[in-house]
């Protein structure tokens, strides 16, 4: 007579087959730990106002300039953090001519008076090529750029260095748009109008500067 079947290991394995037995048994095992990625680096906090005090204390501003500019750039060659104003302020004064081999900088002292917060660069020479003059004063103009991003976004700073460059571009068409359309702008004084805005201004600025 033949052996009969294992009936009841049969049974067993087909419940072993089952959707609702295999979650069991899945939930039954130790669940294996999610690898902890590492958190990103802190991106390291940069101050203008400590850049201001170092380029006015600097025997020569522009090597300082150049510096700061070469020290920024290695370290984003490098994929470290760098603080999104600062990383626009060395890329502003590269393209001013800030360590360029092409271009030689005049030597200058750049003062930051309280009353504006804005930067000035004079220049120590008493003859400058005029190229070299321009760079002068795309280095103002950089150092002045970062000076209203901060005073816009405040300590925090720009989420990115692309959002800064964007607020820079915005600023001169929003001088440019309050100027009355029908009404060219004329900054020399005439008979009529002996101060103009422009003779203001420059009143104005001058005696910042002699204070």
């Amino acid at each position: 007579m033949a052996d009969k079947p294992n009936l009841k290991g049969f049974l067993a394995r087909l419940a072993g087959l089952l959707p609702g037995r295999k979650k069991a048994a899945d939930a039954s095992e130790p669940v294996a730990e999610a690898a902890v990625e590492p958190a990103p680096p802190a991106v390291p906090p940069f101050s203008l106002d400590n850049l201001a005090r170092r380029l006015y204390h600097a025997d020569n501003p522009g090597a300082a300039l150049a510096d700061f500019a070469s020290n920024v750039d290695k370290r984003l060659l490098a994929s470290q953090p760098v603080a999104p104003l600062e990383a626009f302020l060395a890329h502003a004064l590269i393209d001013a001519g800030v360590g360029s081999n092409y271009v030689k900088l005049p030597a200058v002292s750049i003062v930051r008076p309280r009353t504006s917060g804005l930067f000035y660069v004079r220049v120590n020479e008493a003859e400058v090529p005029y190229l070299a003059l321009l760079h002068v004063m795309g280095v103002e103009a950089a150092l002045n750029a970062a000076y209203f991003i901060t005073a816009y976004y405040g300590e925090a700073g720009p989420a990115n260095e692309a959002q800064a460059w964007q607020f820079v571009h915005r600023v001169p068409a929003s001088i440019i748009s309050q100027l009355d359309p029908h009404q060219p702008f004329d900054p020399t004084p005439t008979a009529d109008r002996p101060d103009g805005e422009w003779a203001a201004r420059k009143a104005i600025s001058l005696a910042i500067e002699c204070l």
